[in-house]
Order: structure tokens, then sequence, then C-alpha cells
């Protein structure tokens, strides 16, 4: 019954993605005009990044199964380079595509050693930061990175929420040894920053919540390129609950809504 009634829930988020990739989705040309003020052309930063971020989300629940962490790096890393390759081709500058590779490559590291992978020894010996930057500072230098970009929020609000997704799905870095409302003090003031800018997200959307009681969430305005990674995870994540699977792995659920001009995301992930 749990099972029926979990995968209706996904349901419309099915058609919201037929819609989105059919472009059928309501969203009207002023809209898009509007929303698209103040981004270069192309995809933003989350957006070029979603693949990577999507499959982190699924490492963390053990989508992955017995797949070598090997093959796995390899994967992320044709990936980093895709998300550099096609954020040049698009028009971002490189140092700005090299900060948001940091943050992710950060994020990897992490996501990588905090999941119950029983290989994960040889990755710690060898991070990816480690790898391409020849460093394992990654944990402190990241919110060194994020105060810098603070400093000057209307010019690096696209990098300023990347960093913003990477914490909402669980990155901790150099506050893991601290207590957890700080970094909870510091994603609400930063939360706020974007939305100064971006603007707050609307309050009279229909969201589902998740019954999962160690659960947290972010809201926060995405790209619908965004939306669709996470729905493909979440559908996805479907099948193996259906096959069982998913009742011993299966700690996220995503929980989606689209609004018109907006598309509103709250992630719901256990990151304990």
């Amino acid at each position: 019954m749990k099972t029926a009634k979990w995968i209706i829930r996904l349901l419309p988020w099915a058609v919201q993605l037929w819609q989105l990739l059919n472009g059928t989705h309501n969203e009207s040309p002023g809209d898009v005009a509007k929303s698209a003020e103040n981004e270069p052309k192309g995809s933003t930063l989350v957006g070029l990044s979603s693949d990577i971020l999507s499959g982190l989300a699924m490492l963390r629940v053990g989508f992955y199964g017995n797949q070598p962490l090997s093959d796995m790096r390899d994967k992320l890393l044709s990936s980093l380079d895709d998300f550099s390759q096609r954020g040049i081709a698009q028009g971002w500058p490189k140092a700005v595509i090299d900060t948001a590779r940091y943050a992710l490559v950060a994020y990897i590291d992490e996501a990588v050693l905090a999941s119950n992978r029983q290989d994960k020894k040889d990755w710690m010996a060898w991070p990816l930061q480690l790898e391409l930057f020849a460093e394992q500072t990654a944990g402190e230098k990241f919110f060194a990175c994020l105060d810098e970009l603070r400093r000057d929020p209307q010019r690096n609000i696209d990098l300023l929420e990347l960093f913003y997704v990477c914490l909402r799905l669980g990155f901790k870095g150099a506050y893991s040894l601290r207590a957890d409302d700080q970094l909870k003090i510091l994603e609400k003031e930063l939360l706020n920053e974007i939305e100064l800018i971006r603007g707050a997200p609307k309050e009279n959307l229909s969201v589902t919540s998740s019954q999962t009681a160690a659960s947290s969430y972010a809201i926060i305005s995405l790209p619908y390129w965004v939306i669709v990674a996470f729905t493909v995870t979440s559908l996805t994540l479907s099948y193996f609950f259906f096959q069982g699977y998913a009742e011993k792995n299966v700690t996220q659920v995503a929980d989606i809504d689209i609004n018109r001009s907006k598309a509103i995301s709250r992630i719901y992930l256990d990151v304990a």
C-alpha cells in the first residue's frame, strides 16, 4: 500500500517532465524573458552541473550498488570536463567556471567519503581535489571562497546559487566539526541573499511533504532542466522501490511542483 501511494505521488512529476521535455509547460514568453534577464547565454551553473548533482544524490541512496568507484570516478571526471567545456562555450568566464568546478569537486569528494561504499578507502587516499588541484583542503577553501563571493552577491549570484545547492544537498566541509546550527545559520543567510536578487519563491505552491523525520528541505528557484534531473532521479528510484530495493536504501525523496514562470524545488534529503 505504501509502495502504491509513493508511486502515485510520482505520476504528476512524470507528466510535468513530459511537458517540459516537449515544451508544453505553462510558461509565457514574457515570463521566460524576465527570468533570463540576469542570465548569460546558455544554462545556469546549477543547470550545467545538474547531471553531477543528481548522480551524487543517487550515490548517497545506494543506487549504484556494486559498481566500482573507479568507474564512477572516470564518469565524474568526464562530467567535470564536459561542465567546463560547455560553460566556456556558452560564454561563462573561465574564472567563474573554475570556481564552480572547485565547489563541485569539494562536494564530490565529501559525498563519496560520506557514502556507505566499502571501496572508498582508495578514494580517501587519492581524492579528486588532490588529483585536480594538488591539495586536500577543499572542505575549508569552499567556505573561504563562499565568503569572498558574498562580498558582491549581485555579481556572483550564479555561483552563490551553486554553492547553496551543494550545502542543501549535504555538503558540510569544515563545518562538520562545528555545531549544526552554525551551518544552518549560514544557509539561511545565503538563501536570504539569493532571494534579495532572484526574488523569494511564491508561497501559494502546492508541494507535498516527505514523511522522513530526519530530512531537511531547501526552497530554491531552479531552472527547469535541474528539476528534470532530480525528477529523473526520483522516477528511477521509484522503480527500485517497486522491486523492494528502496525499502532498504532510499532515504531521499524529491518533491517537485512547477508554477508558470518559476520552478520551485523542495528537496528532501537525509544529510545525517
